[in-house]
């Protein structure tokens, strides 16, 4: 049977490594987490902003590129031209010759 004593001993080992665990975590490691996450935070802020800057070029673009085809497709012939099919469809095909 284990004797009280190293049952007592057992549970203040315990405590004390929470305890030093808690007074670490707070004080000593706050500084290089805090440090590390602004890194973090600052490279993801930068990379948003670059990607948000790209999103806006394409759209704008695209834009351009809807106006451009809608003054190519003035004409009616234009627009019927664009609208036909460039090859058949495969379900336009005769299945059986004749």
């Amino acid at each position: 049977m284990i004797d009280f004593r190293y049952h007592l001993v057992s549970i203040v080992a315990i405590f004390l490594a929470l305890a030093v665990g808690i007074v670490l975590g707070s004080t000593v490691l706050n500084a290089p987490l805090v440090a590390s996450t602004e890194k973090v935070t600052a490279q993801l802020r930068a990379n948003n902003n670059d990607l948000h800057s790209q999103l806006n070029d394409l759209q704008t673009r695209g834009e351009a590129g809807d106006t451009a085809k809608e003054r190519s497709l003035d004409s009616p012939a234009r627009a019927a031209a664009a609208r036909a099919p460039s090859c058949p469809r495969l379900w336009d095909w005769p299945t059986s010759p004749g």
